[in-house]
């Protein structure tokens, strides 16, 4: 989508409307991958944690560019000759000197942007009778995001190019305008002054689950999972230009289902599910389909927010007596958004919902390690488990393109 920074006409092409580290993912603590239920009295206690550096995402058309190549803005001579009141002379005896038109492009200002993400979910599950189990994750993620601005000007071609003495003004100088003039009119059209650094601690939204038992064998289970996640995460605000927001604001209801098949030493898993996202009202930026608007802010629009559907077949093995081999492919897909409202036309519901559907492909390998002996009482078993997992993303869409490593600490009571 397009906005307009000011009058003076600043261009800023934005690829996407999603937060700057919006992901696909699906709920993957190890306690609710498998089909199997707990018995009736067992506690599971576990804090899982993950480290993402993310420098990197998939483009609406697939590919991998930089995670700030969204935010790239193109300021032409005649620009930044109308911005200029106190060096206007000498712009223009430089464009003149290098036969530059007022409608070419002088320079683009591009955002270099990575962000880390130290994550935490604490999980807790309960087997209340021998076919339902009830569990709540709780996330929080230390987050640090930065940002670096950095202004291409565009060649001169050598033939009328003139030398730096003999320039009006010198290319640095130029820089330096561009840049101030990016500052500005960021700040002209309602937008907060963007950071070199941010740093924050952001709950992620609450998620109840539940899982029930619906048939079993020697050899394989089969259950269905339910899910309510509430919109306890932060939503992204208007007035931020890079944003790492990561909420949504909108109830989400999901629904799995878990097929697990184990047969001499393997265990092979199938799951599949859908994520329906209830109605809510945002407040948003409508962007503009003109280069000369900045769009506006609607305080309440209606918003469908695009549901998700995933799927992930995975296999566990032995290794020895404490360590399990795991594998793991995934796939998920986010529709688009939907948008309605009295003030907003056909055009402005579709720039709106353009950038906001998502696919990933991944696989994830991973390791099992117990760490005591296990012993139980009455069924109930009483152990610590180790997961260690590295998850990679091969093809996506509108998604992070980065790698995922990742801890968790179980705890059977």
């Amino acid at each position: 989508m397009a906005f307009h920074l000011s009058r003076v006409g600043l261009c800023l092409v934005l690829v996407g409307s999603l937060p700057l580290s919006a992901d696909v993912m699906f709920h993957n603590s190890h306690t609710w991958r498998r089909a199997k239920l707990i018995v009736p009295g067992q506690q599971i206690l576990s804090l899982q944690s993950f480290y993402q550096n993310v420098s990197k995402r998939f483009s609406m058309d697939g590919r991998s560019e930089p995670l700030g190549s969204g935010y790239t803005r193109a300021v032409t001579w005649g620009q930044l000759l109308q911005a200029d009141s106190v060096d206007k002379a000498n712009v223009q005896a430089y464009m003149n000197q290098n036969n530059l038109e007022p409608g070419g492009v002088a320079a683009t200002a591009n955002y270099q942007v990575d962000t880390e993400e130290l994550g935490f979910g604490f999980n807790w599950a309960y087997g209340l009778t021998d076919n339902w189990m009830l569990g709540i994750d709780i996330p929080l993620t230390l987050r640090k995001t930065r940002v670096r601005q950095r202004v291409d000007m565009t060649p001169i071609p050598a033939q009328t190019a003139v030398t730096a003495k003999s320039a009006a003004i010198s290319r640095t100088e130029l820089q330096n305008k561009v840049r101030a003039l990016a500052e500005s009119q960021l700040a002209a059209s309602g937008y907060d002054q963007v950071p070199e650094q941010r740093k924050s601690w952001d709950f992620g939204d609450i998620s109840l689950l539940s899982q029930v038992l619906l048939r079993e064998s020697y050899h394989w289970n089969w259950s269905l999972q339910q899910l309510v996640r509430l919109p306890t995460a932060q939503s992204p605000r208007t007035s931020d230009y890079i944003s790492s927001a990561q909420g949504e604001g909108a109830v989400n209801l999901g629904l799995a289902t878990l097929f697990d098949y184990q047969t001499l030493g393997w265990l092979c898993g199938v799951r599949g599910g859908y994520v329906y996202q209830l109605p809510d009202r945002p407040k948003v930026r409508v962007p503009s389909s003109d280069a000369t608007d900045s769009g506006r802010i609607e305080p309440k629009v209606d918003r469908q927010s695009g549901s998700w559907w995933w799927a992930a077949a995975d296999t566990e093995t032995k290794l020895s007596r404490r360590v399990k081999l795991a594998l793991e492919y995934s796939y998920l897909m986010r529709a688009k958004d939907r948008y309605s409202g009295e003030t907003l036309t056909a055009a402005d519901r579709a720039r709106l919902a353009d950038g906001t559907d998502q696919r990933l492909h991944q696989t994830r390998v991973g390791f099992l390690f117990r760490l005591n002996p296990e012993s139980s009482r009455n069924s109930v078993l009483n152990k610590w488990v180790a997961s260690i997992d590295y998850t990679y993303p091969w093809i996506g869409r509108n998604a992070n393109d980065s790698a995922r490593t990742s801890l968790e600490l179980i705890n059977y009571f």
